[in-house]
């Protein structure tokens, strides 16, 4: 984006501006207020800032700058002549139809937040591309199969209305706000989509996108199983948001998979899944209340360049053994370690930019019930239990001792192991509870099973 570098705002050139400005961004003001031509670029993107007044004309400005070719504006303007170099209009207030049949080279325009059933799709040209906004904002949602649209953003709660999606078959990019449970539908014939997010997407499987070989991105919540993922075989960037962190073995049938974030409000994760997604340059993790065992399960990740953990907290400490990911540029760890394991990590990864606390004074001491050590997880109303216990429970790892663990609490007390967390690691075991009470019923558990093992 372009921004006015200071200098007089007011500065009105009669002159047309030669600069390749491509964009504007119209606010309130009471005149066409043009920034001073010094202007500092942010990327590729060429735009600046204009004043105008809320409704009135802007073609005296447009012939002023021939090369725009983006509108964008929190307000109304209106287009009294034709201006057919504009291609996209975002507008959050809706325009009037002469306005729209003023901008005959329209390619994308959205998203019209003010009004119900006032845009109809009649007033566009058939050479619109790109269309967002709310099925509510037309007078009738059924103009939209006369476009051959590249890519949608929509917002719909009506069925009729995603009948009418399920016909755009030349869509290259969706993303959809009250898509219905029974969504299969409506995606599986959009088998050209390259580039998906899908909000409040409540599905069982991915068995719906099938068909979609040609996705690359895809955004949505995590579904119950994974069925069908593996025929998404471009796809490169994942992303899951939701309540619970999805099951992650399939994603190793995703061969160009280089980029997963997930989101999520509880665990359990399978670190294990995510240790075998090889290929991964960027992994993000955020989960509530979901200590990670060690640094161990990521080493195999050895073409990481960014790894996010910023809200997990590493349980063992042992922070300095991400130095093993040579590749990183970028390393995010939540909580604070001891600043001898901060410094060997920033000692092994020079070149990468490390974002951890140090923690001040010697690390607390685990609180123990007998032999079995627990804790209150730091800035949480959890309480863990993480320790080897394949020695007591004579298990061949900690999966083993899970298992054991988990069947006896079913039986001795169901309740509790509804409410108990499991996340257990081949070198530890961990047991996450809401109350210190909780974990000190599993502390006891394990004492038990420990004293009656032959």
């Amino acid at each position: 984006m372009w921004f006015p570098s200071g200098g007089d705002t007011n500065a009105r050139p009669a002159h047309p501006i030669e600069l390749p400005i491509h964009e504007v961004v119209l606010h309130p003001g009471r005149r066409h207020d043009l920034p001073p031509l010094d202007l500092a670029q942010d990327g590729d993107r060429q735009a600046i800032i204009v004043g105008h007044p809320i409704g009135a004309p802007i073609d005296s400005f447009l012939r002023r700058v021939p090369s725009l070719r983006v509108l964008l504006s929190r307000y109304r303007f209106r287009v009294e002549s034709p201006q057919p170099q504009i291609e996209a209009v975002h507008c959050e207030q809706e325009l009037d139809q002469p306005s729209i049949r003023n901008l005959p080279g329209l390619k994308a325009v959205g998203s019209w937040l003010g009004g119900e059933r006032n845009i109809d799709l009649e007033w566009f040209s058939s050479s619109l591309e790109h269309l967002g906004g709310s099925d509510r904002q037309f007078k009738d949602f059924g103009g939209v199969t006369r476009f051959a649209l590249q890519s949608l953003r929509l917002t719909a709660d009506d069925a009729q209305s995603w009948r009418l999606v399920s016909r755009l078959t030349s869509l290259r990019r969706i993303r959809f706000d009250g898509v219905p449970i029974r969504a299969g539908a409506v995606l599986q014939r959009l088998v050209n989509v390259e580039e998906a997010e899908i909000l409040n997407l409540a599905v069982k499987d991915l068995k719906a996108l099938r068909g979609w070989t040609r996705l690359r991105r895809l955004q949505a919540p995590p579904p119950r199983s994974m069925e069908g993922v593996e025929a998404l075989t471009a796809l490169e960037d994942l992303w899951f948001e939701g309540r619970t962190c999805p099951p992650m073995a399939a994603l190793a049938a995703l061969p160009r998979l280089q980029h997963l974030v997930l989101r999520c409000g509880r665990g359990p994760l399978d670190l294990e899944a995510i240790s075998r997604l090889s290929g991964l340059r960027s992994l993000t993790i955020d989960i509530d209340s979901f200590p990670i065992p060690s640094a161990q399960p990521f080493l195999s990740l050895t073409q990481l360049e960014t790894l996010d953990l910023g809200r997990q907290r590493i349980a063992d400490g042992q922070v300095s053994q991400f130095g093993a990911l040579r590749n990183l540029k970028t390393l995010k760890l939540g909580w604070a370690y001891q600043q001898d394991e901060v410094a060997k990590l920033r000692d092994a990864l020079p070149e990468c930019v490390v974002d951890v606390d140090v923690q001040e004074g010697a690390p607390p001491e685990p609180r123990r019930r007998g032999f079995v050590e627990y804790d209150q997880n730091e800035g949480e109303a959890t309480w863990s239990i993480f320790q080897n216990l394949c020695g007591r429970l004579e298990a061949d790892d900690n999966h083993e001792a899970e298992r054991i663990v988990k069947a006896a609490l079913k039986k001795t007390a169901p309740d509790l192991a509804r409410r108990i967390l499991f996340d257990s690691e081949r070198d530890a075991f961990c047991a996450v509870a809401k109350t210190e009470a909780d974990v000190l019923t599993v502390a006891d558990l394990i004492i038990e099973l420990a004293g009656n093992r032959p």
